[in-house]
């Protein structure tokens, strides 16, 4: 995850209009590396760009609900998984799964259970 991160820092650096993807890659990066608190910080402006129209904003919320549950920030993640869920009702943690590129099941897997963790079904 070393590599991710520096890759997506220097993608963040150098566009000249960094998409909210890039911030999402580099927070998920941030996240899997463990260095939370840089995880919550990128994810979270993720989420305000998304939430202001950039992209869906149900993409944004996944990678920072997991991040507060790891950070110790349970009732955080619950809040923001609660959002989510008033976006998108019907949105389930499987359907998330589909969609991570994960390689390594472990890691998807555990992603998943604190998605879990946070109260998504």
């Amino acid at each position: 995850f070393i590599e991710a991160v520096a890759y997506g820092k220097q993608a963040v650096r150098l566009s000249p209009y960094c998409p909210v993807w890039f911030l999402i890659n580099l927070g998920q990066a941030y996240l899997e590396e463990g260095n939370y608190k840089d995880a919550l910080l990128t994810l979270d402006r993720a989420l305000d760009r998304s939430q202001k129209g950039e992209i869906p904003a149900i993409w944004s919320y996944p990678p920072i609900i997991v991040t507060c549950i790891r950070f110790d920030r349970e009732n955080k993640a619950r809040e923001f998984a609660a959002e989510l869920l008033e976006k998108d009702p019907n949105l389930s943690v499987e359907q998330i799964g589909r969609l991570h590129p994960y390689k390594d099941p472990m890691l998807l897997k555990r992603y998943l259970d604190d998605l879990r963790k946070a109260g998504l079904n």
